[in-house]
């Protein structure tokens, strides 16, 4: 039998490192359609402390774009999340190697089903996959790139409640509720009074 081309460390080392290649490219397309610039675009991604969190994040802004290049990347990511279980299965497996064998136990008999009889086969065709949903969502971010930017909202579209006359609408409006003044007719504003 010939000996394998790499141990089940150096394996599951390749398989973690792909995996964030694969994460971090989700951070792209997070960056891409949130339109902020990089620093504060990598504050809110990296404060959320999870990988999934992270890609629903993400989902939820490609949720926000009617392009079917977001469609697919969303399906995407979606696909890259399902094999969440494998990697955890390995990174966080108890692995013990015993003395005399250069084949590693999972001593634990944690993530049996996930890791199987062959860890290292299992690991193997992990990272085969990893490699496919890498080039797919990097093709995806390409794509993604090469639309033209999203446009962004004009700022009066949003009017915090703390707009400058609305004290004078909020003043106005409290004197017509206690007859002082006459009532007009105005659009509803939001009020600076809590």
């Amino acid at each position: 039998m010939a000996e394998p081309s790499r141990t089940l460390p150096q394996a599951i080392g390749q398989m973690t490192i792909l995996w964030n290649d694969c994460q971090a490219i989700v951070f792209a397309l997070f960056f891409r359609l949130l339109g902020v610039d990089l620093p504060k675009a990598k504050s809110i991604f990296f404060s959320i402390t999870n990988d999934r969190t992270q890609r629903s994040a993400t989902s939820a802004l490609l949720a926000t774009s009617a392009s079917d290049v977001a469609a697919r990347a969303s399906k995407a990511i979606d696909a890259f999340g399902g094999l969440s279980g494998a990697r955890n299965a390995f990174v966080h497996a108890s692995w013990h190697f015993p003395e005399g064998t250069a084949v590693p136990t999972n001593w634990l008999d944690t993530w049996a089903k996930q890791i199987g009889g062959d860890p290292l086969k299992k690991c193997e065709e992990l990272i085969a996959n990893l490699e496919q949903h890498y080039a797919t969502l990097k093709g995806l971010e390409q794509e993604m790139r090469a639309l033209p930017a999203q446009d962004q909202a004009p700022q009066d579209t949003f009017s915090l409640p703390l707009q400058q006359g609305n004290a004078q609408t909020a003043s106005s409006g409290l004197a017509r509720q206690q007859g002082d003044a006459p009532s007009q007719s105005r659009p509803h504003q939001p009020s600076d009074q809590k």
